[in-house]
């Protein structure tokens, strides 16, 4: 079976060099703009940052408990606030993360994850079936055909699942 480090599922780094830190996450001054307008809190403007720049990164939505400390420190410190990594946390339980997602998707311009992405992901997986037969290289193609068509990634179980269905029913068809 194969793993998610032998795919182009998007990971986050856990140790990162200052400017690494400072290109990738550092907010721009319209990416502040946009969470300044949509918050009233420096907390919730804080967790919105975080949640854009590490989808921008990855493509889908992190946990907290998936996001290095280092990234949660560098794009809190950008809108003021230090040592803040524990009260952040509290958020991936609240409704502020699902009123923050729809937000995010909208800025950067990406559909949610539904029936239409899965029809996409089943076609493609479908078709590198006929001339692969490595689970990762069919996965990489439905990541590939899914950014191309401007979706979130689902979570790497399901494009696992999916593309390892398109395989055995090309395999039967043969």
């Amino acid at each position: 079976m194969p793993s998610i480090s032998d795919t182009a599922y998007p990971r986050l780094k856990t140790s990162l060099s200052a400017k690494e830190l400072e290109e990738i996450y550092t907010p721009l001054l319209h990416e502040l703009s946009f969470a300044k307008e949509r918050t009233r809190q420096a907390h919730h403007c804080a967790y919105l940052l975080i949640l854009l720049k590490t989808f921008q990164r990855l493509g889908y939505f992190a946990t907290f408990t998936g996001i290095p400390g280092l990234i949660i420190d560098h794009i809190a410190k950008c809108v003021g606030l230090t040592d803040v990594s524990e009260q952040l946390r509290v958020f991936d339980t609240t409704t502020i993360r699902d009123r923050h997602k729809p937000l995010i998707r909208e800025f950067v311009g990406v559909h949610p994850f539904g029936k239409e992405a899965r029809r996409i992901i089943i076609s493609a997986c479908t078709k590198a079936s006929s001339t692969r037969d490595d689970l990762p290289d069919i996965i990489n193609i439905a990541i590939e055909e899914l950014i191309k068509h401007r979706y979130e990634l689902p979570a790497f179980s399901t494009l696992l699942r999916l593309a390892r269905s398109a395989r055995s029913k090309v395999n039967r068809e043969y």
